[in-house]
Order: structure tokens, then C-alpha cells, then sequence
């Protein structure tokens, strides 16, 4: 097995930090209109965060580890299985204007300033997404 590619993760666990923070104008934006928004944000968020913990924890700080797992485990909270699941919370209109959704581009603000990374809008991704038939 290859040994994980630290750059590429680091910067592909940065533009999911950033796309987040993002006000939900950028957020839309950036990502495919035949995507369900909230699903894509939390999905990208929990690959990198849950890659970069595994393969680079000792590289991290104890507060860097904790602000990407407050992070994922609010996710967590509002998924399927989670103690506060709503189904609403992944809506559009809630991704807009949930103040949930704020608390969590707050929570990922103070993440990417933990990892000493600036608030950029990050590039988009859209062409990475493969539209299904009768979408």
C-alpha cells in the first residue's frame, strides 16, 4: 500500500475547510446545481477530516484535531442515527439560512485559523461530479 500523500491531503482537507466556511451564496456556487448541497459539504468535510486524522494525527495539535471532530460530530448529530436527526437540516433552505449551518462556518472559521490557513474561497470542484440519468 502506498503511503498517503500528505500535501494533497492537507490541501484537499483545506479547500473542504474553506468551501464550508463560505457563505452559502459561494457554497451554491461552487457546487453543482443537481447536488443536494448540505449532503456535499458534510460528505467532503467528513472524507478529509476523517483521512487526515487517521493517516496524520501525530502531525496535528490536540486543538487542530479537536476543532475537525467538533465539526464532524455535529454532522453526526443531525444525520440519520444522530441524537437531534432532521431531515430539514440538509435542505437548501436550511443550508442558507439554519443558524445550525452558521454555527458550523463559525466552527470551521475558527478550524482553518487553528491550522493557519487563511479564508479564501477555495476552487471548485463541480467538474468532479458525474450527473446521473434522469437527474
Amino acid at each position: 500500500m502506498s503511503e498517503p500523500n500528505r500535501d494533497g491531503v492537507s490541501q484537499r482537507t483545506k479547500e473542504s475547510l474553506r468551501l464550508l466556511a463560505c457563505s452559502p451564496t459561494v457554497q451554491f456556487r461552487l457546487l453543482p446545481s443537481f447536488v443536494c448541497v448540505g449532503d456535499e459539504l458534510a460528505l467532503d468535510f467528513h472524507h478529509w477530516q476523517g483521512v487526515m486524522i487517521d493517516d496524520f494525527s501525530s502531525e496535528l495539535t490536540p486543538e487542530q484535531i479537536a476543532s475537525l471532530t467538533a465539526i464532524e460530530a455535529t454532522f453526526s448529530r443531525f444525520s440519520r442515527g444522530g441524537s437531534e436527526y432532521n431531515e430539514e437540516f440538509w435542505m437548501d433552505e436550511a443550508v442558507r439560512k439554519s443558524p445550525d449551518w452558521e454555527n458550523i462556518r463559525q466552527r470551521t472559521r475558527r478550524a482553518l485559523s487553528l491550522f493557519g490557513w487563511p479564508e479564501e474561497e477555495p476552487p471548485s470542484d463541480a467538474h468532479e461530479f458525474v450527473k446521473g440519468r434522469g437527474s
